[in-house]
C-alpha cells in the first residue's frame, strides 16, 4: 500500500505484554500514519517506572495522545494486552472531545476472559516456561542476566496486570459506542475464537472478524501486516 501523508487520521498501536513498539514497524510501511505507542518501564522508555494497572496505563496513554493527536480522528489498533487497553482507552478520550474512529483488536480476549491462559502462572520460573512454550524467547535468552534484570520485571508485571484486570469489575455493564474489528490466528493456542466471538458484547456498534494464519503473535507477519492494514485504511476514506 502507498502512503498518503494527506490523509488527515492516525492509528495508534498498542503492544502485547512484555512487549515493545519496535516490534510493530513493519505498519509504517503499510498505514498512512502510525505511531506505536510504548508502556511506561519498557524498552525505550525502561528509565520510567512500571505500572502496575490498567487504568494507570490507560492514563498515561490517554495523556500522551491528548498532547499529540487530539486534532485529527484515530484509530487504535490493540495486539493481546494491547487491545484491552485500547478498549478502555476509548470511553475516556471520547469524554474529552478525541474523535475515536474505530479499535481494531488482534489476538486478545475481551475483559471478561483476559487471563485465561495466565492462571497457571505463578512465580518466574513458570513465566520462562510459559515463554519457551510459545517460543517467542530464545532458550538462551531466558537464562540470561539480560533476560532477568531487564526484560523479565516487566513481562512479570504485564502478566499480573492482566491476571488482576477482572477484580471487582462488572464488564457486562460496559459498552463503547464505536465499531470493533476484531483479528484472530487461526492456530492462537493462547485465545480461541469462541473468546474472540464475546467482543460483541462490549459494544453497542458492528462487530467484524477476521482469520489470519498463525499462532498468537501472527500480527508480526510482514503478510499479515499487509492483511490487516488494509483493513484497517478502509475506515481512513
Amino acid at each position: 500500500m502507498i502512503k498518503d501523508k494527506s490523509c488527515a487520521t492516525k492509528c495508534i498501536i498498542l503492544p502485547c505484554a512484555g512487549g515493545c513498539a519496535a516490534n510493530y514497524n513493519k505498519y509504517k510501511h503499510f498505514l498512512p500514519d502510525v505511531t506505536i505507542y510504548e508502556y511506561p518501564g519498557h524498552w525505550t522508555r525502561y528509565r520510567e517506572g512500571l505500572v502496575h494497572s490498567v487504568s494507570a496505563l490507560v492514563e498515561d496513554f490517554v495523556t500522551r495522545v491528548i498532547d499529540a493527536e487530539q486534532d485529527m480522528p484515530l484509530y487504535l489498533f490493540g495486539h493481546s494486552m494491547g487491545g484491552i487497553v485500547a478498549w478502555s482507552a476509548v470511553e475516556k478520550l471520547l469524554s474529552m472531545g478525541v474523535t475515536v474512529a474505530g479499535l481494531y483488536i488482534a489476538a486478545c480476549s475481551p475483559p471478561s476472559e483476559s487471563g485465561d491462559f495466565l492462571r497457571e502462572i505463578k512465580n518466574d520460573n513458570d513465566i520462562k516456561l510459559f515463554l519457551a512454550k510459545i517460543r517467542q524467547v530464545p532458550s538462551k535468552v531466558l537464562e540470561s542476566a539480560f533476560f532477568r534484570e531487564n526484560l523479565l520485571p516487566s513481562i512479570k508485571n504485564d502478566f499480573q496486570m492482566i491476571q488482576n484486570l477482572s477484580d471487582g469489575c462488572i464488564w457486562s455493564e460496559r459498552k463503547i459506542n464505536i465499531p470493533i474489528t476484531c483479528f484472530y490466528g487461526q492456530d492462537d493456542s493462547l485465545v480461541p475464537y469462541s473468546n474472540i466471538q464475546k467482543w460483541k458484547e462490549f459494544t453497542e456498534k458492528e462487530t467484524r472478524f477476521f482469520a489470519c494464519r498463525g499462532n498468537h503473535f501472527f500480527v508480526y507477519d510482514t503478510t499479515n501486516a499487509n492483511y490487516i492494514s488494509n483493513i484497517i485504511s478502509e475506515g481512513f476514506k
